[in-house]
């Protein structure tokens, strides 16, 4: 079935064929959470390709100045620029203050304690990399099994695509280690199926088995660990290809009782979501 994309939605395009069927069997981990959480905020965002103002960086903040500067130290010691990563401090307050750029603090006092806090945040992520033994050996950072361009092909046809924050190679013990750095404050958010999709992706890409996952909780300082089982991995290949399935049928629904559609950005653009609330619906499920 084509998708035709509306005007005013901002693309004048219709997907058919071959480029329907890519962006439907395509996924990363985001992507299919989108999903998941509400069809329609996935079809406006993903086919209808809309675009709205970005959310502010603000909550992710401290997280992603220590992901940045982890990263582009763990660059300088592969090329021997420098001997620990612990230099990453000697970065900190640049790679800080470049992200501070745009960022909408109320007050001199806010960006104080958010520098403390990205300090604090990094010194827990280096021991945490340290007490994994993430220094020394085949060790991966932000290692992409899959681009839009290039995705990883599955043998039942699902094209992945995605980024891993850590990955450890033991290729004596045929055996690979997966840690995904994470600021939350709480676990509310995580949701395992990530790492699983991810052990899937290490084992056919590197041949080893990954039967041990793992989340580096930044602000605990401490891990989260997670055995992937063969019924999670069933299960996660199954729920991708019946999406999939859904997105190539054009076939979407809502399910309002999730209650998403306070914060969600794409509220106003929703008139069939928009239009059921303000008609008074209760039901569990809607479909259009």
């Amino acid at each position: 079935m084509p998708f035709a994309s509306s005007t005013k939605r901002g693309r004048n395009k219709v997907l058919t064929g071959d480029e329907l069927k890519a962006a439907a069997w395509t996924w990363s981990f985001s992507k299919f959470k989108r999903f998941l959480e509400c069809q329609e905020k996935y079809r406006l965002e993903y086919l209808e390709q809309m675009k709205l103002p970005p959310l502010s960086r603000k909550p992710f903040f401290q997280g992603s100045v220590a992901h940045k500067v982890v990263e582009q130290t763990r660059d300088k010691l592969q090329k021997g620029e420098v001997t620990t990563l612990r230099a990453a401090f000697d970065d900190l307050e640049a790679v800080f203050d470049s992200y501070a750029t745009g960022v909408d603090w109320t007050s001199d006092d806010e960006i104080i304690k958010a520098r403390l806090e990205a300090a604090q945040i990094l010194e827990n992520y280096l021991q945490l990399l340290e007490a994994h033994d993430l220094i020394e050996g085949e060790i991966l950072c932000e290692h992409w099994f899959g681009t839009h361009q290039k995705p990883l092909i599955r043998p039942n046809g699902l094209r992945w695509v995605g980024a891993i924050d850590w990955l450890k190679i033991d290729r004596a013990q045929g055996r690979g280690w997966i840690w995904d750095a994470k600021t939350s404050q709480g676990t509310q958010y995580l949701d395992k199926r990530q790492l699983v999709m991810y052990a899937m992706a290490v084992e056919q890409e590197f041949g080893v088995a990954v039967d041990e996952v793992g989340y580096l909780m930044l602000r605990w300082q401490k891990p989260i660990i997670h055995k992937v089982t063969a019924a999670e991995k069933v299960q996660l290949e199954a729920e991708m290809i019946e999406a999939s399935k859904m997105v190539e049928e054009g076939h979407f629904k809502a399910a309002p009782m999730m209650r998403l559609c306070g914060p969600c950005q794409y509220a106003g653009h929703c008139s069939p979501y928009s239009h059921w609330i303000m008609s008074g619906g209760t039901s569990a499920d809607v479909e259009w």
